[in-house]
């Protein structure tokens, strides 16, 4: 025998029956078929029997030992299929005979009309299985019967495979609090922290009472003085003649001003008034001195120059350090740069001194 097992074989109604029919009970295997009749024209389709009740299911024979594989037979021509007849009521079941070997396929005959469909027996005992016998031709497909009604529900298969872990389920809660632990070891003492930044100001306290006059304090000595000397003239002066109160001409002793007391010259303005200058053009006047009573006139170096154009430059200013004496006469003296021309309306200075 063949331990080649190929599983179950599923068989038509039609099948069945004939195999029923020629199954020898006392041996396993299939019976060899004869040649199969050509397949007769389809008859006209009957009516549809009504669906008989499910018998019960009988119980599974042993299986028995594969049948040795019978030669295949030639495949006969396929007849015309034929109308399907009425379903008839299915017939009680009969017992599974053992499965015979599988005989050699013949010629496919003629199909016949289909009868009515008996009632469906009850189901017999499953025999045990014989062996497979080779696969016949397929024979032409009849037409679909009417569907019956289900069975019953068989028996409960095996346990599949465990199937693949599932996703992970939602976090729990978060359970209570436990109890809390011992307080630790005092650690060590931090670096001091950077110094905070300074508080605002607190608000002024209260004025304190009044304390006694002190003493009087003695007398300090003189502080430093200023004064001022003006000069000025509305006489027509020309080219180096010299200004004093109100005068102007080319003598110095009477265009003079008296030092009351021991000064220091510190500046000297001067102004031209509306005296016309062009560009290049300049009036400048200088602080002359004597010391001998008028008999010797000598230039300071203390000058403010007027540069053109005026308008709209009329005056200027000069800073000086000079220590004059008291009774030393002082006088303006004018010169021009550019034109020799008089200053028809005059000009005007003032002299700058502290007192010490």
């Amino acid at each position: 025998m063949s331990n080649n097992f190929e599983g179950p074989k599923i068989i038509g109604f039609k099948e069945a029956l004939e195999l029923l029919l020629k199954c020898n009970p006392c041996e396993h295997g299939y019976t060899g078929a004869g040649a199969t009749g050509a397949t007769g024209a389809t008859g006209a389709t009957g009516l549809i029997g009504e669906t008989g009740a499910t018998g019960a299911t009988g119980l599974i024979g042993e299986t028995g030992d594969t049948g040795a594989t019978g030669e295949t037979g030639a495949t006969g021509a396929t007849g015309a299929t034929g109308e399907t007849g009425a379903t008839g009521a299915t017939g009680a079941r009969g017992l599974t005979g053992a499965t015979g070997d599988t005989g050699a396929t013949g010629d496919t005959g003629a199909t016949g009309d289909t009868g009515a469909t008996g009632e469906t027996g009850a189901t017999g005992a499953t025999g045990a299985r014989g062996l497979t016998g080779a696969t016949g031709a397929t024979g032409a497909t009849g037409a679909t019967g009417a569907t019956g009604e289900t069975g019953a529900t068989g028996a409960t298969g095996a346990r599949g495979l465990t199937g693949a872990t599932g996703a992970t389920g939602a976090t729990g809660e978060t359970g209570a609090t436990g109890a809390r632990g011992l307080t630790g070891a005092t650690g060590a003492t931090g670096a001091t922290g950077a110094t905070g930044a300074t508080g605002e100001t607190g608000a002024a306290g209260a004025t304190g009472a009044t304390g006694e006059t002190g003493a009087a304090g003695a007398t300090g000595s003189t502080g430093a003085g200023e004064n001022t000397i003006y000069l000025g003239s509305g006489l027509a002066i020309s080219n180096n003649d010299f200004m004093g109160l109100g005068t102007a001409s080319s003598n110095f002793i009477r265009n003079t001003v008296l030092i009351p007391q021991t000064s220091t010259i510190t500046g000297l303005v001067f102004s031209i008034r509306d005296e016309p200058l062009d560009v290049g053009q300049s009036i400048t006047g200088e602080i002359v001195r004597s010391t001998d009573c008028g008999v010797t006139p000598v230039l300071t170096g203390i000058r403010a120059t007027v540069a053109g154009p005026n308008p709209p430059n009329c005056c200027a200013v000069t800073t000086a350090n000079l220590v004059v004496n008291q009774c030393d006469l002082l006088s303006i003296q004018i010169t021009r740069v550019g034109t020799s021309a008089a200053l028809p309306n005059g000009a005007a200075a003032t002299i700058l001194l502290t007192i010490p």
